[in-house]
């Protein structure tokens, strides 16, 4: 069975990434990648989604993507330059048009931010990180925490439950661990707890306001 539903993956997920293709345009390779891989989870792994997706969707899309937008970017700024080099030289003393310059790079570094957003490569407002680092540093630290607390990764499936599987059997891990700690160590690992639970609480309320 196992042999057969591999088999209608290899025919399955290409074909259905060409569907993709000829709908939307406009779709970037990632695009696709990830909306393929959010359709047939409940199906196949996502690591057999990955094996089974067609050569040109693979995560060497984000390599070339990536390079693409740089080039675009280094391409458009040397253009950019160019046009005001010469309009500077055009420019007489007495009608100085100085600030014409700047509003050319504002035009090509919005244009430029939006391309870099739909790869998810963009600045996201004043933390000088892309979106998909900031992604990666919140499933990051989430996951170093859960693995701290109970020496067990993250689950990554809805197949474990995860008070049987992970919390309950830690419980005595985590005790012995507190008994080791002096009571200031105790008192400051409660105290950052705590703030990280009142600071989940409410991001899980904004998650489900974005939800519903």
């Amino acid at each position: 069975m196992r042999k057969t539903v591999g088999e209608l993956g290899y025919l399955f997920i290409p074909e259905l990434c060409e569907l993709l293709k000829q709908e939307h345009p406009e779709y970037t390779n990632i695009q696709i990648q990830d909306q393929v891989t959010d359709d047939c989870c409940d199906i196949w792994e996502r690591s057999s989604i990955y094996v089974y997706l067609p050569s040109w969707v693979h995560n060497q899309a984000k390599v070339a993507a990536a390079k693409k937008a740089w080039e675009t970017k280094e391409s458009k700024k040397l253009k950019a330059c160019k046009n005001v080099f010469t309009e500077l030289s055009s420019v007489s003393i007495s009608e100085p048009r100085l600030p014409q310059p700047k509003e050319r790079f504002t035009e090509v570094d919005e244009e430029l931010d939006k391309e870099l957003h739909g790869l998810g490569l963009g600045k996201f407002g004043e933390t000088n990180k892309s979106i998909r680092e900031l992604y990666g540093d919140i499933t990051e630290a989430a996951g170093n925490l859960f693995k701290a607390m109970s020496q067990h990764d993250i689950p990554y499936s809805d197949d474990e439950d995860l008070i049987v599987d992970h919390i309950k059997p830690t419980r005595e891990f985590w005790r012995s661990l507190m008994l080791e700690f002096d009571e200031v160590k105790r008192t400051r690992v409660h105290n950052w707890l705590s703030y990280i639970v009142e600071m989940a609480e409410d991001r899980l309320e904004i998650l489900k306001q974005i939800e519903k």
